[in-house]
């Protein structure tokens, strides 16, 4: 008899707790640190309108030498999409690989509106 073994990874809210379907990672940072936290939909909608409000008047910090940011991530940004994930990354989204989220595509969607 042949046994199996099956990991299940279940992704919890950072914020309300709860199982997160389509979990989005955002990193934020203050100061030199920073910190990462999983979110559910609701949650992330809700940091993205307060960050939204906090940055308006904000400017985009561009990496420095030193940066924590390898040659490879500063070579794919310039590859086009570069933009939009500059804007995430100034609401708060982690530049991932890969398709882009439902919560990705609604802020890039409410940019261009």
């Amino acid at each position: 008899m042949a046994r199996e073994q099956h990991v299940v990874e279940t992704i919890i809210c950072d914020i309300c707790g709860k199982t997160a379907e389509e979990a989005t990672t955002v990193v934020i940072g203050w100061g030199k640190e920073q910190w990462e936290i999983d979110l559910c939909q609701v949650d992330n909608a809700k940091v993205s309108r307060t960050f939204d409000g906090w940055i308006a008047g904000g400017r985009k910090v561009r990496a420095t030498r030193g940066s924590t940011k390898s040659a490879k991530g500063a070579k794919g940004a310039s590859r086009g999409n570069g933009s939009d994930w500059d804007y995430l990354e100034s609401l708060g989204f982690a530049r991932h690989r890969g398709r882009k989220t439902a919560a990705e595509q609604e802020a890039l969607a409410s940019r261009e509106a």
